[in-house]
């Protein structure tokens, strides 16, 4: 009992440390006209195939790719075996779907951005 008072007090003046204001320098944003300088059109287009990378290095994209072809086959585990039969599960709200789908407008918002601001940019 003696110990879980010990651990309660130490706790207790942790998160009363914790309480300080702190100034923060915001180093994550980027601007509207950082896409309009050559590195900045550069680092969208970079940035653009990054989302490419979460669809194909991730097992999601089998759900997109793969099942319901004849790649593929249901086996013992039987958890989405309505992606390869085509059965009432296979809709928008399956999670194997949300993910590649939700990547995909992001690279389509990134891809946007650099059709819409590629004409301002000079040097490159």
């Amino acid at each position: 009992m003696k110990n879980l008072r010990f651990v309660a007090c130490g706790l207790a003046l942790v998160t009363l440390a914790a309480c300080v204001n702190l100034d923060e320098q915001l180093v994550g944003t980027v601007t509207t006209t950082y896409f309009t300088t050559p590195a900045g059109l550069e680092a969208a287009v970079d940035g653009d195939y990054a989302q490419l990378r979460d669809f194909f290095g991730r097992e999601e994209s089998f759900a997109v790719t793969e099942f319901g072809t004849d790649l593929t086959t249901n086996g013992d585990q039987g958890g989405y075996q309505f992606e390869n039969t085509y059965a009432a599960g296979l809709n928008a709200s399956a999670v194997h779907y949300q993910f590649p789908w939700q990547s995909f407008y992001r690279g389509i918002n990134t891809s946007n951005t650099v059709i819409e601001r590629a004409p301002a940019v000079t040097g490159m």
